[in-house]
């Protein structure tokens, strides 16, 4: 039956009857799907990009965050340290957070 007046196409939820135009009209819309193929394949790159540049700071923050806590215990004496850290355990926001910090202990991690 192939080539008969009646044979219509359908493809993906489209209706085509095979007459004069239809190459055309599949050629835009190949256009307009290779365009937005492209747009799309931009967009990925951009935010690929976007994220090596996230990951490389925070490489760089943990790295001078590293360094600086090295640097703080080799200059303070453990008096000081231990002074600091109860400061910080004193203060609002550690004893409100207290909770949490509870409940994500008690939760397994994918680790083990």
């Amino acid at each position: 039956m192939n080539g008969s007046p009646g044979l219509t196409i359908r493809l993906a939820g489209m209706t085509s009857a095979p007459e004069f135009g239809a190459d055309a009209d599949l050629a835009a819309e190949l256009a307009t799907v290779r365009a937005e193929l492209a747009a799309v394949r931009a967009e990925r790159d951009r935010l690929r990009a976007e994220l090596d540049a996230a990951e490389e700071s925070a490489l760089r923050w943990r790295a001078a965050a590293l360094a600086g806590w090295n640097e703080f215990g080799q200059s303070a004496d453990s008096g000081q340290v231990h002074r600091e850290i109860e400061a910080m355990r004193n203060t609002l926001s550690w004893r409100v957070t207290k909770p949490l910090r509870v409940a994500r202990s008690l939760i397994p991690t994918v680790d083990g």
